[in-house]
């Protein structure tokens, strides 16, 4: 079953190889995108594939930008950015279905945050993988802020939560998952809730609006039972990161 198995899996890397050069794609050190949207499908066969980029390097930044198209790959994917390096992601979301066919480090927003910062952030695609799995993030080794994710986790081996597959819980603040369409309990950081308390402002505002670890929804959220299916949503333009 092993074997069957592995000649399965090097067969869908061979199959798509050749059309796969867009997923490879890197943001260089220093670079910056804000206010996009990537719609179309990425599938690479080895690692770093992300709807909106492979990998974002040092010292960049990914602001208000939107990913909706579906993410496979070996590892380290995710459905925005692949793998985020010492940079920033802020105000951003994806939508899209990520997959890994045999890997790790699988997130519905990034597969691996290496010392990167993501604030203001959600995902919503379902998220398949066999190891390191996670609603909003697959691993992180950086901070992670007023994020969210709600889509089903589904993963083969180990390591599935409903936000984050790997990481310290002192990396994450006033951050959350849907315990109910992520069919997850469990999470290495965040808070999982249910869907009715996820479409109420007062879960992301625990004192009121006026403690550090409320969600800013005067300049960043909104939440509206009409919009996003009721769960807060991101104003545009974004707000500027400090």
């Amino acid at each position: 079953a092993v074997v069957l198995r592995y000649l399965r899996d090097l067969l869908w890397i061979l199959l798509s190889y050749r059309r796969t050069r867009r997923a490879w794609r890197e943001l260089a050190s220093g670079d910056t995108i804000t206010n996009c949207t990537a719609t179309g499908p990425v599938s690479c066969p080895l690692r770093n594939a992300g709807g909106m980029a492979g990998s974002n390097g040092a010292n960049g930044m990914i602001a208000g930008c939107t990913a909706t198209g579906s993410v496979s790959a070996a590892q380290c994917v995710g459905g925005l950015v692949g793998t985020n390096g010492a940079s920033v992601i802020v105000s951003s979301h994806a939508t899209g279905t990520v997959s890994s066919g045999w890997g790790d480090r699988v997130g519905g927003l990034v597969g691996y945050n290496s010392n990167g910062t993501i604030a203001n952030c959600y995902a919503t695609g379902e998220i398949s993988g066999d190891y390191i799995v996670g609603g909003l993030l697959g691993q992180t080794c950086g901070p992670i802020a007023d994020c969210y994710a709600t889509g089903l986790v589904s993963v083969g081996v180990a390591d599935g939560s409903g936000l984050v597959g790997y990481g310290a819980d002192s990396w994450v603040t006033s951050s959350y998952w849907n315990t109910q369409t992520s069919g997850q309990s469990h999470s290495d950081c965040g808070t999982g809730k249910t869907t009715a308390e996820m479409k109420q402002q007062a879960t992301f505002q625990p004192s009121g609006g006026t403690g550090p670890n409320d969600w800013d929804f005067v300049a960043v959220w909104a939440i509206s039972a009409d919009i996003n299916n009721g769960y807060p949503y991101l104003m545009a333009p974004p707000a500027p990161y400090k």
